[in-house]
């Protein structure tokens, strides 16, 4: 293994921390947590704005039918995703089933 790219699964900092001060190299994925012992690089998602480009592309295709990828619903990114989905066929006129 290379590396660790990942979102931080609740509890697993302590065990992240202790592989990185092994010099196993991680960058975090949406990192939000506030409260931390390190700082691990980090990259952030850009779900409303990923989603509503990734349907616009598919409707320049000429798809008629797409369906959106969300994730979890109780989280951010799973709302955010349906948002741009849902802002990207609005404005195509076309409904949101």
């Amino acid at each position: 293994m290379d590396g660790l790219i990942l979102i931080l699964p609740p509890g697993m900092l302590r065990y992240v921390g202790e592989l990185a001060t092994r010099g196993v190299p991680v960058v975090l994925i949406d990192d939000r947590v506030e409260h931390r012992d390190r700082d691990f690089p980090s990259v952030g998602t850009t779900n409303v704005q990923g989603a509503y480009s990734a349907t616009r592309h598919l409707l320049s295709l000429g798809r008629r039918r797409v369906a959106p990828v969300t994730g979890p619903m109780d989280q951010d990114v799973g709302k955010n995703r349906l948002q741009g989905y849902h802002l990207a066929l609005e404005e195509a006129g076309l409904p949101c089933r």
